[in-house]
């Protein structure tokens, strides 16, 4: 299974998740970015400067967010992530 992208923060912001980590984003990192969104690396960029402290609230809200929004709403990519983890957890 490939990653179209080299984390899974990226793909999440770059699939309508940006909002999830926004509000535990520092104006500070977020001027570190040179990249601009219509970019194809402003949103890895985005994630590098994502300080780590705040990634288990951000994973919360994605969560929250992918719950109340159904799986349609969810990229085939991050669904076969999920999947494999779950059969994985579940020794299959």
């Amino acid at each position: 299974m490939g990653f179209p992208y080299e984390n899974i923060e990226a793909n999440l912001l770059s699939n309508g998740y940006e909002i999830a980590y926004e509000e535990f984003m520092p104006l500070q990192n977020k001027d570190k970015i040179e990249t601009t969104p219509d970019q194809p690396s402003y949103w890895s960029e985005y994630a590098e400067n994502f300080q780590s402290k705040h990634k288990t609230r951000a994973a919360a809200a994605v969560a929250i967010k992918m719950e109340t929004h159904g799986e349609d709403k969810i990229t085939m990519k991050i669904r076969e992530v999920l999947r494999k983890v779950v059969s994985l957890a579940q020794g299959i």
